[in-house]
């Protein structure tokens, strides 16, 4: 059998294995190639580039008819602080191609979180000047 394995965390196992709280043969056997992702929120300029990458994915995969994503909405896209990292904008992107009723996303396809942290920031903006 010949087997990758693909393994992926936001812990530093290193120290973990320095503590004992994880097994350092595996560590060991996983530790072949490291790679540090920067999460999505401080690469804003590749927000627009994956949003338009699954737009194409899934409006194929649904057979939909949606040509692009509002400025607008790309805005509040990247605006969002996106903790769940790309996965999370491939899962919002999904949802809206869903709920999208028109050829254009827009605000009103994203799902609700993110709506409501543009809201916030919007309206704390307004209050400090």
């Amino acid at each position: 059998m010949d087997v990758r394995v693909l393994a992926a965390t936001n812990r530093n196992l290193e120290e973990l294995v320095k503590r004992g709280e994880f097994r350092e043969d595996l560590y060991y056997r996983l530790n072949v190639i490291n790679m540090h992702m920067t999460p999505l929120r401080e690469r804003k300029g590749d927000i627009s580039l994956l949003a338009n990458h699954f737009l194409g994915k899934y409006s194929t995969q649904m057979n939909k008819r949606i040509s692009r994503i509002s400025k607008s909405t790309l805005k509040m896209l990247e605006s969002y602080t996106w903790p769940g990292n790309v996965r999370e904008l491939e899962n919002a992107i999904e949802r809206a191609v869903v709920y999208c009723k028109a050829a254009i996303i827009t605000e009103a396809d994203l799902p609700g979180n993110i709506q409501d942290e543009e809201g916030e920031t919007t309206i704390s903006l307004r209050l400090a000047s």
